[in-house]
């Protein structure tokens, strides 16, 4: 920077594989926002994302949150989850990111980039003593389907449109989970098969969602 004085951008890729490895939204969101601050720390003016543009599956609080962080940096990060949550799920949106924590630790962020595997498989997804974490993601989608089926109809479209696109989410991660399931076992071959018909299955909801949900991307 001293010896070229000018504008200096780094190019990044949460916006590429990493949105789709964190069913639990809070953890890449936390990673952008201390990524902006660090990078700003270290004279650099900004990031320019590569990958998809409807990254807004089932919200777009990774992608506020890269622009609020740009904006502003000092702005604390739970104050932006409560901005964007709030105006997406209304009064009860504390109730929703209680569900997205919940799935969060239920299919670790860690996991999902293939840090904890265990030796013996063929993939860095092999790792049966995770599975009943993975197990966890029925349970945990069943527990809040009725508060998100009860919310369907809000007094502003953005809120019934946030809603009815978190239905379609649950049904999205225990698919992914199922798959995730026998990967973990070390069920190569099933995986796919799972993941593939379940792909051809969802994709019917791409058009109803097209602006916030890129299917190919996603798998």
């Amino acid at each position: 920077l001293e010896a070229c004085p000018v504008p200096s951008l780094v190019y990044e890729y949460h916006f590429w594989l990493p949105q789709y490895r964190d069913l639990g939204l809070t953890s890449l969101a936390k990673i952008i926002y201390d990524d902006i601050s660090g990078y700003r720390h270290h004279g650099f003016d900004g990031i320019i994302e590569d990958g998809s543009q409807r990254s807004f599956f089932p919200v777009g609080l990774a992608f506020h949150t890269y622009a609020a962080a740009l904006y502003d940096s000092s702005i604390p990060f739970d104050n932006i989850v409560e901005d964007v949550l709030s105006h997406a799920y209304g009064d009860d949106w504390r109730e929703v990111l209680d569900f997205y924590r919940e799935l969060g630790e239920a299919v670790d962020f860690n996991y999902m980039f293939g840090n904890r595997w265990a030796s013996g498989g063929k993939s860095l997804y092999y790792n049966p003593s995770i599975v009943p974490e993975l197990e966890r993601v029925k349970e945990i989608t069943a527990k809040y389907a009725p508060m998100i089926e009860a919310h369907k109809n809000m007094p502003y479209r953005v809120q019934t449109v946030s809603y009815r696109i978190l239905r379609r989410y649950l049904e999205y991660c225990v698919g992914i989970a199922d798959a995730l399931i026998l990967k973990a076992s070390g069920k190569d071959a099933e995986a796919r098969e799972s993941l593939a018909a379940f792909m051809r299955e969802f994709g019917k909801y791409e058009l109803e969602m097209e602006v916030c949900y890129d299917q190919n991307l996603a798998f």
